[in-house]
């Protein structure tokens, strides 16, 4: 469950880092990326570490299935999620 859970956090802030924040800056003030970068990040982080002892992951016994390989399998999908969703959308409609 977690590997699945940084891919869609992973592809949605890339997609929001992409789409609604460019050129406004860094930071959050100014409606900059940095609070996307920050939980695409901690998203990343927590792939990397696992899960943990107290998990739903733990509790239904899923923890061996999470290696190495699939946590960075699951970051990368994100990011190639994230960007593919940014090369597919379409413009926003502008008022008339």
């Amino acid at each position: 469950m977690q590997p699945l859970a940084a891919i869609l956090i992973i592809a949605t802030m890339t997609t929001a880092i992409g789409s609604v924040h460019p050129g406004h800056g860094w930071f959050a003030a100014t409606n900059g990326p940095e609070v996307p970068i920050l939980y695409a990040t901690v998203a990343a982080a927590v792939a990397l570490t696992g899960p943990g002892s107290y998990s739903g992951d733990a509790i239904f016994a899923l923890l061996p299935l999470w290696t190495p390989a699939v946590n960075l399998a699951a970051i990368a999908i994100g990011l190639v999620g994230g960007f593919a969703n940014l090369a597919i959308r379409r413009p926003a409609a502008q008022p008339a």
